[in-house]
């Protein structure tokens, strides 16, 4: 009985001893990141297509708006709650007799395309759904991510025909239609135009 008595006695000992010495570890406060878009960084491009052989037209938009959630604490919440608008009449491509003829009769030929609206509603690893309303339609269109360092940049390919756009594409090659002629002596404008998106984004974290 005295040796179950002193091994009592030890063991309540050590317990005590070790709750009173031990150092808290689990008292660090786990670290908050804020995401946030750089909007002046924004970079916004399309490439058109003309000739038989595909030949890239570039082009920007003077006027787009971004708008995203207000501190996303992850690069996904980040990018996958990203809305956008763009003033389709401030389409810009360095050539001031071609943007008036896209403005008027490309996407002035399409319902209610004054502007385009769109979010990126979805983000998986490095790709994108991004849903786009032109023409009084609205698609999910995919998307791809790429990153390096501080940067995004997003590519999509946006088929006008998917949109029920086929008569501003006629109608636009028709208005354009010597620009629009190659060496084969063909007037071609394609359906499909590709974006390309760049933007920084900046990381704060406490």
């Amino acid at each position: 009985m005295k040796i179950l008595k002193y091994f009592t006695l030890l063991s309540l000992s050590i317990v005590l001893f070790s709750s009173c010495s031990s150092k808290k570890t689990d008292d660090k406060s786990e670290e908050i990141c804020i995401y946030q878009l750089d909007d002046k960084s924004l970079d916004f491009t399309w490439t058109a297509y003309k000739f038989t052989n595909k030949t890239g037209v570039n082009g920007t938009f003077n006027e787009i708006s971004v708008k995203s959630i207000e501190n996303p604490t992850s690069f996904e919440d980040m990018i996958s709650n990203v809305e956008f608008s763009i003033n389709t009449q401030s389409v810009f491509s360095n050539e001031p007799e071609r943007d008036p003829k896209i403005a008027q009769f490309f996407f002035g030929t399409m319902a209610n395309t004054s502007t385009i609206t769109g979010a990126i509603k979805k983000v998986d690893g490095m790709n994108a759904t991004l849903s786009l309303t032109i023409n009084e339609m609205t698609l999910d269109v995919p998307g791809h991510i790429m990153m390096s360092g501080d940067t995004i940049k997003l590519h999509s390919e946006i088929d006008f025909k998917q949109f029920g756009a086929e008569e501003a594409v006629a109608m636009l090659n028709q208005v354009c239609s010597d620009q629009h002629k190659g060496e084969d002596g063909k007037s071609v404008f394609w359906d499909v135009v590709d974006i390309n998106v760049k933007a920084v984004y900046k990381k704060d974290c406490k």
